[in-house]
């Protein structure tokens, strides 16, 4: 009875230490569990904040888009068209970065070319530069053509023009590449990249007056509009 007895009580204590044994198995640190939760927390904040950074930039209208050009001023000195076209073209253009915050505008080379109609006469280059949010910038282009033979259909064309209208339309196109630099490294490294550049200025008239040996002329009508 006596050994019995015993038996009862040492499988009480076997069953007493099973559950303590459960017991502190159940009650341990859910260690893993909290570190998928602050995982999935932390993404979930991060796609959040990336989703709220679009939707400014489209609120605010900085998404990347053409600089604006305009031609301010035109003036074309020792301009000839007997046989061939000689003339100095003096040019402003005025350029708008349109973004009103977080983009500037990093132009590389650009070139600026004079063409009557689609006969090219000259072109000239413009140096690199750097744009600021929302600001403009003047820039000062001189081009210069001697004795370029277009050939006696536009010769004919450039007379027509100045003996009808007293003055005659040139085209300035411009063409180079653009960097969007925006102040936020996440995306200048992940979103906007540079592309081509290609600005016309169409029709733009320019007022011809003659003395003996050569042609003056200003550009008429007001600053000449451009678009991409």
């Amino acid at each position: 009875m006596q050994n019995s007895a015993c038996t009862h009580a040492t499988e009480g204590n076997g069953g007493d230490a099973e559950q303590n044994s459960s017991a502190s198995t159940t009650n341990a640190p859910p260690c893993c569990c909290c570190c998928c939760c602050c995982g999935k927390i932390i993404c979930s904040i991060f796609v959040l904040f990336i989703i709220l950074l679009i939707c400014y930039l489209l609120v605010n209208g900085n998404v990347p888009k053409s600089p604006n050009f305009q031609v301010g001023s035109l003036s074309l000195t020792n301009f000839t068209s007997c046989g061939s076209v000689t003339g100095a073209w003096q040019i402003t253009f005025l350029t708008r970065n349109c973004h009103k915050k977080i983009m500037a505008v990093n132009y590389g080379p650009l070139r600026a070319i004079v063409y009557y109609q689609n006969a090219y006469l000259s072109d000239s280059q413009i140096l690199p530069f750097r744009q600021d949010p929302h600001s403009k910038t003047a820039l000062d282009v001189s081009i210069s053509a001697f004795d370029v033979n277009v050939g006696q259909f536009f010769l004919n064309g450039m007379k027509k023009e100045m003996m009808e209208e007293g003055s005659i339309g040139f085209k300035v196109v411009v063409i180079g590449s653009i960097k969007y630099e925006p102040s936020i490294p996440l995306i200048k490294r992940h979103f906007f990249t540079g592309r081509r550049l290609y600005i016309t200025c169409d029709r733009l008239q320019v007022n011809i007056s003659s003395n003996t040996s050569s042609s003056s002329g200003e550009l008429v009508g007001g600053p000449g509009e451009c678009y991409d």
